[in-house]
């Protein structure tokens, strides 16, 4: 996919990480990110916010959901 930017980046981030981009789009998400200090810290944010979603539990309720939100998102910031 020729013309990857920021601004393109952001636009699939979303579909990428679904899995729902062809061959020549992945590899220029991925290409882009390795260059680009910007968009490799937004790709690894919402990987991290992916895996949170994911590893909550249905049944613990909205309140423990964004609990772990936060705490995740704090840990991340902090480095821990």
């Amino acid at each position: 996919m020729p013309g990857m930017n920021c601004e393109t980046f952001g636009h699939f981030l979303g579909c990428w990480l679904d899995g729902k981009v062809d061959g020549s789009t992945r590899v220029a998400l991925q290409a882009h990110s390795m260059l680009c200090p910007d968009c490799r810290q937004l790709h690894a944010t919402r990987e991290s916010l992916r895996r949170i979603v994911d590893a909550s539990n249905a049944d613990e309720g909205m309140p423990t959901f964004i609990a772990n939100i936060i705490a995740n998102t704090s840990s991340a910031r902090r480095g821990t």
